[in-house]
């Protein structure tokens, strides 16, 4: 009687549990692996997904015993991760790079003459911009001068920026039309003179004032840029960008197309440094929105190595009279740190040379005072010293770099740098996420390449398409890598709660890979097949 009692019971239990009702969802996907990214790293089979959020995420069965939707895609052979978050780019300014002349594919200063030439034809008498130029990419690695584009253009301005976005080539119509005159100082810049005669190189607050005399874009411009960059974005597995520098006038055109839905990818911006205008726009402090959060601000305390014109503790080694300078006194970037502490707003703080990374760093602490938790930021981290390296966890400073620039930089970097003493904290990523436990990793496209998958190879291999490796005890291991590009970015932009990993109540924001990134060692090999944003699909290729 007493077994015969024990089965019924469980015949009553099992038709109760066969009957209970399955939950309604919107969309249910399924993939061979996803990678959710919490904190325990679970690699699941299944996502069931409600209006724009993730309701429950599990194996197969799992999902399809405790949930039912009309709607479900299934990708059988495909793995997902969470959309991909570039910590530091430059959204806009990619966006209006794509209306004008790309150099990056220049081989030589001639064959850039060529492009520029052949561009100003069909456009008689207008300004020539360009954008993209390196030399390091030309047989004759020589920094070029104006002569030509004078004899070309001579009542045309052309303004030719460098590919870091540092420096630019002008010729002699572009000065008039900014109104420099070559033998004036300009602090935290230069005109490059040789024999007293301007070359038309212009180096970071020089070449600012030939870029602040150009037209200003129309807000129509501005909004078209924005788009042409989302639909490039989403093809690559972008959902979030931080755009690392706006002016208030920028954030808010993206918050109008935020809110008539046309822009849907979600932007971390940081705000330049304009005071009056922060203030007027944020009297309350930082503006946090559905899709768009303002509560950056963006410092430079430097410039490039490839300009030269990075902050360096000793001089460079193919420059021996020059170490580079600091754009700014040390005193306004504690002004305005201090200004960011008492208003709420996050610090980042472009430092690539060790002198730069080190002055920060020392102003970030004396500022801090202690408190942690603030997650302020050095973008690029690009040369630090090893013995200042520790001030990134005492000061609680989250280092945001970029893994491609290791590998595009490697044989400059040699240059600049040239010992094995002065190269030990350069791009030294593993180094950095062993100090902090965080790393925050983007792309600095329009600089780069806009593709997140590039990322994750430069950081995990260091090799360029060459296969030349540089510095390999520097790699990043493939989840530290994922979890830089998904949810230790997200932290970074103060949006772990929404998006970076694909648990119940965040944003159902994913990417679709055609392979196993934790498992590729080959660079290219995986491919974008799908990006959704919001539950939505903004992309979706063929191939899948």
């Amino acid at each position: 009687m007493k077994i015969k009692s024990i089965l019924l019971v469980l015949s009553v239990a099992v038709f109760l549990f066969s009957c209970t009702e399955k939950q309604q969802v919107d969309q249910i996907i399924f993939a061979k692996g996803i990678y959710t990214m919490d904190s325990s790293n679970t690699v699941a089979e299944c996502v069931a997904i409600s209006g724009n959020e993730i309701v429950a995420v599990g194996s197969r069965s799992q999902i399809e015993r405790q949930y039912k939707a009309d709607t479900t895609f299934d990708f059988p052979d495909r793995y997902i991760y969470p959309g991909f978050v570039d910590a530091h780019c430059h959204f806009l300014a990619y966006g209006i790079d794509k209306a004008e002349l790309d150099l990056k594919d220049a081989i030589s200063f001639d064959d850039m003459v060529e492009k520029v030439t052949n561009y100003g034809a069909g456009r008689p008498g207008q300004i020539v911009i360009g954008r993209g130029w390196n030399e390091e990419n030309w047989e004759m690695k020589t920094r070029p001068s104006n002569y030509k584009l004078n004899f070309l253009f001579p009542n045309t301005p052309v303004v030719l920026q460098r590919i870091d976005g540092h420096s630019v080539l002008a010729n002699q119509a572009a000065f008039e039309m900014a109104g420099i005159d070559p033998n004036e100082k300009i602090e935290g810049g230069y005109i490059e003179m040789i024999n007293g005669i301007p070359t038309g190189f212009l180096v970071d607050k020089a070449a600012e004032r030939v870029l602040d005399a150009l037209p200003q874009q129309t807000d129509a411009g501005l909004a078209r840029a924005l788009l042409d960059a989302q639909e490039d974005c989403f093809k690559v597995g972008l959902t979030t960008v931080s755009d690392a520098g706006l002016e208030v006038r920028e954030i808010k055109i993206i918050d109008s197309l935020h809110r008539t839905g046309e822009l849907k990818m979600r932007i971390y911006a940081m705000a330049d440094p304009n005071r009056a205008e922060l203030e007027a726009y944020c009297p309350d402090g930082p503006k946090v929105n559905d899709k768009l959060i303002l509560r950056a601000v963006k410092l430079y305390c430097d410039g490039s190595l490839g300009s030269r014109s990075a902050w360096l503790k000793e001089a460079y080694c193919d420059d021996t009279t020059n170490q580079g300078l600091p754009q700014q006194e040390m005193s306004y970037y504690s002004e305005w740190a201090t200004w960011c502490k008492d208003n709420g707003f996050q610090v980042n703080t472009h430092c690539i040379g060790d002198q730069a990374n080190k002055e920060l760093l020392s102003i970030y602490g004396e500022v801090l005072d202690g408190e942690r938790g603030r997650r302020w930021r050095i973008e690029h981290a690009q040369v630090v010293d090893p013995a200042d390296m520790s001030m990134f966890s005492e000061y609680d400073v989250i280092p945001s770099v970029q893994p491609t620039h290791a590998v595009s930089d490697m044989y400059m970097a040699k240059k600049c740098l040239c010992t094995d003493e002065r190269m030990a904290g350069a791009y030294a990523y593993h180094d950095l996420l062993q100090e902090t436990g965080l790393i925050a990793l983007g792309t600095d496209f329009p600089v780069e390449s806009i593709d997140p998958l590039g990322t994750f190879y430069s950081a995990t291999l260091r090799s360029n398409e060459k296969r030349d490796i540089f510095r390999p005890d520097q790699k990043l291991d493939a989840i530290s890598t994922i979890k830089g590009m998904t949810i230790d970015a997200a932290y970074a932009n103060f949006m772990e709660n929404e998006v970076g990993s694909l648990e119940p109540g965040k944003k159902a924001d994913l990417v679709v890979l055609s392979t196993d990134l934790v498992q590729s060692r080959n660079r290219g090999e995986a491919k974008v097949l799908g990006t959704m944003s919001d539950a939505k699909w903004q992309y979706l290729s063929p191939a899948r």
